[in-house]
C-alpha cells in the first residue's frame, strides 16, 4: 500500500505581481496504490466493497 504522496511547489521567487510575497501550490494523494487482494471489511474506513478509498486534496497558500 502507497499511503501517503504530496508534492508541492513554491512560486514566492517567481512571483511578478507585488501584492502577492509568497505562494504556494501543493496537491495531496492518499491510499495512492493498493497491492494486496483484500475483499473483507476494513477497520480503517469502515467498509467492504472497497477497502481503500483514494483521496487527492489540492492547496493553496497565499501571503499577501
Amino acid at each position: 500500500l502507497l499511503k501517503n504522496i504530496q508534492l508541492s511547489y513554491n512560486f514566492g521567487k517567481l512571483m511578478k505581481v507585488k501584492a502577492i510575497r509568497d505562494l504556494t501550490l501543493s496537491v495531496n494523494f492518499q491510499n495512492v496504490a493498493a497491492w494486496a487482494n483484500h475483499t473483507g471489511y476494513n477497520p480503517e474506513n469502515g467498509d467492504v466493497s472497497n477497502p481503500f478509498a483514494r483521496t487527492i486534496q489540492f492547496g493553496i497558500n497565499a501571503k499577501f
